[in-house]
């Protein structure tokens, strides 16, 4: 589910704190980034089950996992308008991604000596079936008609094309944790440590970021590709913009100061904001500081705790 919101609406596990930190139920809220509302979409009523850390806005309907004790990792869906249940979609995701008509989705989301297919389920009909064969992880997501992930046999990166299914391949040095669409004739990829285009023509990389050595440069796995800009964020919490017509990067918003003690941390990009959200280490207390593009801070966010 690593594709970035296309509305300016995100979803958050605020952990269902209100009063005791122990308290271990969950809740599932939308929070609009815009008019900064917020919208209860699911509470755990069963102690200890909690919700996934990515989810999926797809016009009115909310996709997020559920998970507890138990083996495998469920995803449900539910209506973002009126009331009613959440409707189990499938009964083990380990990434998924959402179009219109379909569902793409891994069992296992980490790499594993055994197949992981890429599974095709019909969202009118119900249907399932196997799109590709294969031993695939670590991502699973749709750009511009195509569907990005990684084959563990042939340590490659897949641009896969949806209308015919001819594929792309691109050879990598190590594990990818994202890609996406660039144009017709060129993606984006990064493993943390490194950032290139791949010219599917010529066959060649262009780098603009290689060897990452601290730490706290590496990126985060949310990144956003708009106008030929590529939006990305360390770990440190600094969000940057690339240009890649130029290579030139741009610093363009910072709660590094406020990342210090950090417990957990997440960077959301959607269609106007950027989204930083922090916990601090004593998980008491959570921010979201919402910026621009152009880097202006526009409201600080005072989170329920996540415990």
């Amino acid at each position: 589910m690593n594709e970035y919101t296309q509305e300016d609406k995100i979803l958050l596990d605020t952990g269902g704190v209100t009063t005791f930190p122990t308290t271990p139920w969950n809740r599932l809220y939308l929070y609009d980034v815009e008019h900064n509302k917020w919208k209860l979409i699911k509470s755990s009523m069963i102690p200890y089950y909690g919700f996934g850390s990515k989810f999926i806005l797809n016009k009115q309907k909310i996709y997020y996992n559920r998970f507890g004790a138990e083996e495998g990792i469920e995803l449900y869906s539910k209506k973002t308008k009126g009331f009613g249940f959440g409707k189990e979609e499938l009964d083990q995701a380990g990434i998924c991604t959402i179009s219109p008509e379909y569902m793409y989705y891994l069992k296992e989301s980490g790499a594993s000596d055994f197949k992981n297919n890429i599974y095709r389920k019909n969202l009118k009909t119900g249907k399932t079936e196997v799109f590709l064969k294969g031993e695939f992880s670590y991502i699973l997501r749709q750009d511009h008609g195509k569907l990005y992930t990684y084959n563990n046999v042939d340590k490659q990166i897949y641009e896969i094309n949806l209308s015919d299914k001819t594929i792309v391949k691109c050879k990598n040095r190590g594990d990818i944790m994202w890609a996406g669409y660039i144009d017709d004739e060129h993606f984006m990829v990064t493993d943390g440590l490194n950032v290139y285009s791949y010219d599917k023509k010529s066959k060649k990389k262009k780098y603009y970021i290689k060897d990452l050595k601290k730490e706290e440069d590496f990126l985060n796995d949310n990144l956003k590709i708009d106008n030929n800009k590529l939006y990305y964020s360390t770990n440190n919490m600094d969000v940057f913009m690339l240009d890649i017509k130029t290579g030139e990067i741009k610093k363009i918003a910072s709660e590094s100061k406020n990342n210090k003690n950090s417990a957990w941390t997440s960077v959301i990009f959607t269609k106007s904001y950027i989204v930083i959200d922090i916990t601090g280490e004593d998980y008491k207390n959570r921010k979201m500081y919402i910026y621009s593009y152009d880097g202006k801070l526009i409201r600080k966010v005072n989170v329920q705790p996540v415990w």
